[in-house]
């Protein structure tokens, strides 16, 4: 029988463990856990306190990290045992570098399980590491079901900071398509933005701005996930795929997710661009309690459970 230890879980902020951790963690908590949130960027102290309590935590209980420079920090300390989730490397994605240094960095974690969010880093992982025997795909956060709209209109939920980078896939895409419907830029807050960036004088871009979580498709039918972010696998993503959403996306990101080994109907609808409908093995595979079953697992396997802590 697992002995009931403590569980410390870091992100950039702890507001980002209360948003894509939740189930995991509450998950935890009902099992008997004791679980604590930090986030390692909310205090200019805070990556000193966490580095010491993980150091108090060696053969009392594990961590669990997300987001990349949190990945790096746990990563640094190879005698911590806990689960890292790599939810993708963000712009260093493409830096054979940084691979190579985040390569080395999980061949010296053998006390670490590392779940990761996107196949096409899965598989690359998988090719180069030796020492790394807990090695898990799990593709997302776990999507939930959403009402969308009935009304033809694409939709796109980005960030002000995250759309600069995607911006030429869409607008890429909005020149391709054949379509004169309305293009609902969901998420962003500086007024004009989207406007500036991706008006091309053929689709109408409707900036939306902030909406709650559960009314972010309901302006449109066919979601939109572009490419430029090295994301591991996106959270809207998996909620437009649960919600049965029509999804239009980049050929590059689709393979890189996975979506090619799911059970997904996929059509060349423009240039590079492929049209999605998940079927019902897909809408589960993401949804949040096949997702949060995987992390379970995972979680699990991290090597001080087999050590008796």
């Amino acid at each position: 029988m697992v002995k009931k230890c403590k569980v410390l879980v870091i992100n950039d902020h702890k507001s980002l463990n209360q948003r894509y951790r939740r189930w995991l963690c509450d998950y935890l908590e009902n099992e008997g856990f004791y679980v604590r949130n930090e986030g390692l960027f909310d205090g200019v102290f805070k990556p000193f306190l966490i580095f010491f309590e993980i150091l108090w935590l060696r053969g009392r209980g594990v961590v669990v990290s997300s987001n990349i420079k949190c990945n790096i920090f746990f990563l640094l300390q190879p005698w911590a045992a806990g689960l890292v989730i790599l939810n993708g490397m963000g712009r260093m994605r493409r830096k054979r570098v940084f691979r190579s240094f985040l390569l080395f960095l999980i061949n010296r974690s053998s006390r670490k399980s590392i779940a990761v969010q996107s196949y096409a880093d899965f598989r690359y992982f998988r090719r180069f590491l030796v020492n790394q025997p807990n090695l898990f795909w799990v593709p997302g956060s776990g999507g939930v079901k959403k009402k969308f709209g009935v009304a033809d209109g694409l939709v796109s939920v980005q960030r002000d900071t995250k759309l600069p980078l995607v911006a030429s896939s869409l607008k890429e895409l909005l020149l391709r398509l054949d379509f004169d419907g309305c293009f609902y830029m969901v998420g962003c807050e500086r007024e004009g933005l989207a406007g500036r960036l991706l008006n091309n004088g053929r689709v109408d871009v409707v900036e939306v701005g902030f909406v709650p979580q559960d009314e972010i498709f309901y302006l449109g039918n066919v979601f939109v996930q572009p490419s430029g972010y090295g994301e591991g696998f996106p959270h809207t993503l998996a909620d437009a795929l649960v919600s049965d959403m029509r999804v239009i996306i980049d050929k590059g990101e689709y393979l890189k997710y996975g979506l090619w080994k799911m059970d997904c109907d996929a059509k060349m609808i423009a240039q590079g661009w492929l049209e999605v409908v998940a079927g019902s093995e897909a809408r589960e595979k993401v949804s949040a309690k096949a997702v949060l079953s995987l992390y379970v697992s995972a979680f699990y396997s991290t090597s001080c459970f087999s050590e008796g802590v």
